[in-house]
């Protein structure tokens, strides 16, 4: 029955406050009600015992009770006392009217859980003031519980969807750990550099778990040469390892299983491998990638290169050599396109240091005012730390990028740097 009454009262918030007076004499219930009535604020109900304002109650939720507390049956404190047991009525503020005055029967009447006590003969004036004031905080109690139940429903909705989204980002997570092992499975090692390049290193750092960066590493069983590449493709994360994989498994293609061993044919080839499988004549899919090949003949002591938009950098003898690629790279074909990819011819002596490399590290964002750390920099650090055993070089990378970021920067690219000495 109450719980009727609540959600009937919710339902019409817009009525006056109603305002139960108890008081066993019909004289005061009168003037209690004139002085009330005089405002034009409030409906009034009125009862003449502590039984009848309690079947009121049952009925209906009144949004103040003024209460004697001198009463045959039983007196204002027992009342008060019922209704602050029941969570439906106690939240119903409720204000003794009473001529004791004793210090013991206000805390008493407190104790009880009265919200204020207004003594006999009442001051008219101060009676509305109280009365007001304890409507108003009436209201503002329940603005408040319901902006709270509607935070704790929020809250609960928000939690069980931070479930759900931590459930798909485990989900996720493991198949990305997973396309990860898959990558490394397919992908050479840095072992494989080690074993045909004794002085050399591989500072690797993808962006995310899985790469668009990869490199490449073999020797043609025919005239002795030595492949190796860096290649950075389309994008990072899952869109980048995709396509890296992709990329990867047409090189095996033509370089292990066509023989192909020169470097601007294998750009050429893999351009067109690009544009078949991406159906990139007809499709808006412009994947594709930038690299750089060499291909050595160690015995004979020259390199051929070729690169897609990525460069080649060489010192010997403390002077540095930077070899440009051609301005395109392999794949993201446009209509009506054609590109050939050229070769360069370089002739190396002992102790010759070469580079290949990515643009994650040149484009890295850092220092002092946001800017990219820039290949003039980069040229200068490998100008720099040429010298250095190939373990060495790679910590002075991996301490120079670290500095670079600082706290402030997160990595916004893939990075891979190859460093061989012949």
């Amino acid at each position: 029955m109450r719980e009727k009454t609540i959600q009937e009262q919710n339902k019409n918030q817009g009525k006056k406050p109603l305002i139960l007076i108890v008081d066993d004499v019909p004289k005061n219930l009168q003037v209690l009600a004139s002085i009330l009535k005089s405002e034009g604020k409030y409906d009034i109900s009125a009862a003449t015992s502590a039984s009848k304002a309690l079947k009121i109650v049952d009925n209906v939720l009144p949004d103040l009770i003024l209460l004697d507390i001198m009463m045959p049956e039983m007196d204002g404190f027992e009342v008060c006392q019922q209704l602050k047991s029941s969570e439906v009525t106690r939240e119903i503020p409720v204000i003794y009217l009473t001529a004791k005055t004793g210090t013991k029967d206000i805390v008493t009447g407190f104790q009880a859980g009265a919200v204020d006590y207004v003594t006999k003969p009442f001051n008219g004036t101060e009676l509305l003031a109280r009365v007001q004031t304890h409507i108003e905080l009436k209201k503002s109690r329940e603005k408040l519980n319901d902006s709270l139940q509607k935070l704790r429903l929020a809250n609960s909705e928000i939690l069980e969807k931070n479930k759900k989204i931590e459930e798909i980002n485990r989900q996720l997570t493991d198949s990305i750990n997973y396309a990860h092992l898959i990558q490394q499975g397919i992908m050479a090692k840095k072992q494989d550099v080690k074993s045909i390049f004794k002085e050399s290193f591989i500072y690797f750092k993808p962006r995310d778990i899985v790469s668009g960066d990869f490199f490449w590493i073999s020797e043609t069983d025919t005239n002795n040469r030595v492949i190796i590449a860096a290649v950075d493709c389309t994008g990072h994360g899952v869109p980048g390892a995709f396509v890296s994989i992709l990329s990867y498994q047409l090189m095996h293609d033509i370089i292990i299983l066509r023989g192909i061993w020169e470097p601007d044919k294998i750009l050429n080839e893999l351009h067109m491998g690009i544009g078949s499988v991406f159906n990139q004549e007809k499709t808006q899919i412009y994947e594709g990638m930038e690299m750089a090949v060499c291909s050595l003949d160690l015995q004979n002591r020259f390199l051929e290169f070729s690169g897609a938009r990525n460069p080649l950098i060489y010192i010997y003898n403390n002077e540095l050599y930077h070899v440009r690629g051609d301005k395109f790279p392999v794949g993201g074909l446009k209509k009506k396109e054609k590109r050939v990819f050229t070769k360069q011819y370089i002739p190396f002596g002992d102790s010759t240091m070469f580079y290949i490399f990515t643009d994650g590290f040149p484009d890295q964002l850092g220092g002092n005012h946001e800017r990219r750390f820039t290949l003039k920099q980069f040229k200068e650090l490998l100008q720099n730390i040429h010298h250095l055993s190939m373990n060495e070089q790679e910590q002075a990378l991996e301490k120079t990028l670290k500095d670079w970021m600082g706290s402030e920067y997160d990595q916004i690219d893939d990075i891979l740097v190859i460093g061989f000495r012949l």
